[in-house]
């Protein structure tokens, strides 16, 4: 009987498949997605170097590895589709997370170039209820305006890049942004370019009747075109910087414009933040200043913008008004501190930065509801969770008039804000809207940090993970009435009393020497930084006394302060006072107290307050 012989297993190992041309390319493909990534991690050079070489390798050897087990491992056909497909997954999400890392350092790269150039952006706007939302759904036989006079070199390239994206229209050219927006706004056109420098001239002119403040709330942002001019180098101001952000604790100014459009665009500081950090402590403080403290403006930091009130009182936002130079300089003088960098931003960076995140969820304690916001006129919040989007999102971080505690509450708002920020930053969502929040914040904010430095701070989070204490303070002070040199008139304002001054100052100077800020005794740090050859300011003025007829809370008291006659209050008369030397006017002199009505909302109108087209304008 003959024995039947059993097959040589290596024989059999050679009756297997090889790889064919198409498994050797994905692999390829794959490894040349490992290089990209790699050499992205390379060149933004954020990660410590020990770190760096250790995800290196690890890239490396875990990609080689599973090439290799794919290629000249797997015999099973479905362990070899599997691990192939694993091998495609890893290198395509290499591959991502190398666009994502050049995202960033393009915007690292923005945001510091805007220290000597300014940001411009043609907007293009279509109306909500006309569900455009993306380029490519403008069609041949849709009209989209455009003002040809305005930067018509950067105009076209907008253009182009419309093109580019699967838009086809047709351009209706208008005389003015007046005209664009009447157009947008009657149905003659589906669509408008704007260009966003012309925003705060837009706002000037709003009305009832126009709706111009209504442009942001009623149209859907359909894409974006983002061009860079040389800035005035008048304007420019520049850091103290520190030798080292990793090791040495600096001061950073967070000053907020009250404006829309490009952010070098000047107007009144509306947010005003210290953020003092110390690297080797993890301590970090936010002290938040009132925009309408009353003290003497600076401009020390850029002689040039302000010398027309150098050294004479206003209210801290009104500094804005010379640019952030004088605002940081101001703030230097009042509390004795040395700032060494700013952060400017605007409304239309927050609204940016929301939309792109895809909204923030806040929660609001109850009391604290909110039927519709003073400052845009939209939809205001309930009690509990909010999902806001960026125009509400601004609006509640604005809204003051429907608080009992006004102005100390829109700075809770603006922390519950930033804090809703931080959590949709870190959330999974990130993955799918990064590359769209880069590009927002690319343009959403300025500082005069260099990118070195701004790239070093996530060096040290990476490095070291520390963990931060975070504690924020909010400076308080008592309303009061005194004059304005940026109106030319009496205006409302805010007197910090000397200790809250001290206050400022004694945190502020805690946290740069190393200390661990209790924020339940504050007494201990007054004492110890109080006498440092530092002039504090003075809790009394020269200005006229602050009695203006039977007012307690010095809003109706016949000054013309238009930001507290919102819906339908009726303005005040009252005759001019002759100043002698800021000597005591004679304030019974033909004013007539304000009757207090109720808002009136006008449903013709959009639903928007019938006064001033229900916006909160600040016309001090």
């Amino acid at each position: 009987m003959t024995q039947q012989r059993r097959p040589n297993k290596n024989k059999r190992r050679k009756k297997l498949r090889r790889p064919g041309p198409i498994a050797w390319l994905l692999a390829l493909a794959a490894i040349a997605g490992a290089a990209y990534f790699l050499y992205k991690l390379i060149t933004i050079n954020i990660l410590p170097t020990t770190m760096l070489l250790v995800l290196c390798m690890i890239v490396v050897l875990i990609m080689m590895l599973m090439i290799m087990i794919w290629l000249l491992k797997t015999r099973r056909p479905v362990t070899k589709f599997i691990v192939g497909l694993l091998v495609c997954v890893l290198g395509a999400g290499m591959f991502v997370g190398g666009r994502y890392l050049g995202d960033t350092e393009n915007m690292f790269e923005a945001v510091t170039d805007l220290t000597d150039k300014k940001a411009n952006t043609f907007s293009v706007m279509a109306m909500q209820s006309s569900d455009l939302t993306k380029p490519d759904q403008l069609t041949s036989q849709m009209r989209v305006g455009i003002v040809p006079s305005e930067e018509s070199e950067a105009l076209q390239a907008c253009q182009d890049q419309l093109h580019k994206e699967g838009a086809d229209y047709t351009p209706v050219s208008y005389d003015n942004v007046y005209e664009l927006v009447d157009a947008l706004f009657d149905g003659q056109v589906e669509a408008i370019i704007f260009p966003e420098n012309k925003h705060n001239e837009l706002y000037e002119a709003a009305n009832d009747y126009n709706q111009y403040n209504a442009l942001t709330t009623f149209t859907n942002t359909i894409d974006q075109y983002i061009y860079y001019t040389d800035r005035d180098p008048s304007t420019i101001v520049h850091s103290d910087p520190v030798a080292n952000v990793m090791t040495d604790p600096f001061t950073i100014l967070v000053s907020g414009n009250d404006s829309y459009g490009t952010i070098d665009q000047v107007s009144r500081s509306d947010v005003n933040m210290l953020v003092v950090v110390n690297p080797k402590t993890a301590q970090v403080l936010i002290l938040n200043i009132p925009r309408d403290t009353y003290l003497d403006v600076s401009c020390s930091k850029n002689p040039s913008a302000c010398q027309a009130a150098a050294g004479q009182k206003d209210k801290l936002t009104h500094a804005g008004i010379y640019g952030v130079g004088a605002v940081e300089s101001s703030l230097e003088d009042y509390f004795g501190i040395e700032i060494n960098y700013y952060v400017r931003i605007n409304f239309s960076s927050l609204i940016n930065i929301v939309d792109a995140i895809g909204g923030v969820d806040v929660e609001v304690e109850p009391g604290l509801e909110v039927d519709r916001f003073y400052a845009n006129g939209t939809e205001g919040v309930h009690a509990g969770t909010n999902h806001l989007d960026g125009e509400r999102a601004l609006a509640f971080a604005r809204e003051r008039h429907a608080y009992v505690d006004g102005d100390n509450q829109r700075v809770r708002n603006q922390q519950i804000v930033m804090k809703a920020l931080i959590r949709a930053m870190i959330s999974p969502a990130m993955v799918v809207n990064y590359p769209k929040v880069m590009k927002a914040l690319s343009t959403a904010f300025e500082t005069n940090m260099s990118a070195q430095e701004l790239k070093s701070l996530l060096t040290l989070e990476l490095a070291r993970f520390p963990k931060w204490n975070i504690q924020a303070y909010a400076l308080s002070g008592e309303p009061d009435t005194q004059y304005s040199p940026a109106v030319g008139d009496l205006t409302s304002v805010i007197v910090l009393d000397s200790s809250q001054v001290s206050i400022g100052h004694a945190l502020v100077e805690a946290v740069l020497n190393g200390e661990t800020i209790n924020l339940e005794d504050l007494s201990s740090y007054v004492s110890q930084y109080q006498n440092q050859g530092w002039n504090q300011p003075q809790d009394s003025y020269d200005e006229p006394e602050t009695s203006y007829g039977d007012s307690d809370d010095g809003n109706y008291g016949g000054y013309n302060d238009y930001n507290d006659y919102h819906g339908g209050y009726d303005e005040p008369t009252w005759n001019e006072p002759t100043y002698d030397d800021y000597s005591e006017p004679d304030w019974n002199t033909g004013w007539q107290e304000p009757v207090d009505q109720e808002p009136v909302y006008d449903e013709n109108q959009w639903g928007y307050e019938s006064d001033y087209g229900g916006y909160e304008t600040d016309y001090e």
